[in-house]
């Protein structure tokens, strides 16, 4: 038993630099123009993630959105973006 632990626990030696324990670098999620707050965020069991936050000031694109407007990013193959409206 003893040989069967030291020859897994160098085995975990061995291996362990070869892990990668760093974060992706970060992006950016909405618009470069107004102001964002309070971003809620979730993710599903398929790799989505979800952000739903207000977009004060004004949506892009969109003169009749008002203000504020709740603004919905979906991750997906190329990210999305939806304004929810009354």
């Amino acid at each position: 038993m003893i040989r069967h632990s030291a020859f897994l626990f160098a085995c975990c030696l061995l291996l362990a630099p070869l892990a990668v324990a760093a974060f992706a670098p970060q992006t950016r999620v909405g618009f470069t123009t107004g102001d964002q707050w309070e971003p809620a965020i979730a993710a599903d069991g398929y790799g989505h993630v979800y952000v739903l936050y207000p977009q004060y000031g004004g949506v892009p694109g969109c003169p009749a959105c008002p203000s504020p407007t709740a603004i919905l990013t979906v991750s997906i193959a190329a990210p999305a973006q939806v304004a929810l409206t009354d």
